[in-house]
């Protein structure tokens, strides 16, 4: 009897906690146990909360009293559920993240494919662009070659940014993988003018973007040329 009387309590138990975790799946997902952490901390001050009203509250009927007990109770009893899927949620959090990683690294790879193929040449000057435009020196050389084309005249060229985020979501060894996202990131970005307190910036577009790397490639290709020239005159 004790036994059966076990095994309903610990099935009853365990069907709470499914039910529990259900309910929390997607905010475990997302941020791991805080939902969880802060909505246990909330009940834990209402019960608290509803156990000095049952002191200071001397004049409250019987049955109105027995039912602030039996809530203060159901609360004590969700919250010990709720702390009891804290290792839980943060389990789902790795998983879910380590899943997110893998489909954007996916999704990196064929858009490297599909912008590079497989030509690591260009796929390395590419990025040397990109690193140059990461510098000011390099946004610098890039506001001129605007100037140089009677473009933007009214922009300094040391007031030009690129549209390419910050956000590493690699290590810093898989350069690659941040570059394509941040390329991706940034397709579909336009030139946007933002005015400052004294003078104006401006913020690159994709496609400008694009035009100075075609112009950056096609230098690098004529130097390249020439120096084979040179040395074929030797």
């Amino acid at each position: 009897m004790k036994s059966e009387i076990h095994e309903s309590t610990q099935g009853a138990t365990q069907a709470q906690e499914s039910e529990t975790r259900l309910l929390y799946q997607k905010s475990a997902e997302l941020h791991g146990d805080m939902q969880i952490q802060l909505d246990a901390s909330r009940i834990k001050k209402l019960t608290s909360t509803l156990k000095k009203s049952l002191v200071l509250l001397e004049h409250v009927p019987d049955s109105l009293r027995m039912e602030m007990r039996q809530l203060h109770a159901k609360l004590e009893d969700y919250r010990s559920d709720l702390l009891s899927i804290v290792d839980w949620a943060s389990d789902v959090y790795v998983q879910a993240q380590r899943e997110k990683t893998n489909s954007t690294r996916v999704q990196l790879e064929r858009f490297g494919f599909e912008r590079w193929g497989g030509d690591s040449a260009l796929r390395d000057a590419e990025l040397a662009v990109l690193k140059e435009l990461q510098t000011s020196s390099g946004m610098q050389a890039m506001g001129e070659w605007f100037h140089g084309h009677g473009l933007l005249l009214d922009i300094p060229a040391t007031n030009f940014s690129s549209p390419f985020s910050a956000f590493k979501v690699f290590s810093a060894g898989e350069e690659v993988l941040n570059a394509s996202y941040c390329l991706l990131q940034a397709q579909g970005t336009t030139g946007q003018r933002i005015k400052g307190y004294n003078n104006a910036w401006y913020r690159i577009g994709f496609l400008e973007y694009d035009n100075y790397l075609n112009h950056q490639l096609a230098c690098q290709r004529s130097s390249l040329k020439l120096i084979q020239h040179i040395a074929q005159l030797r």
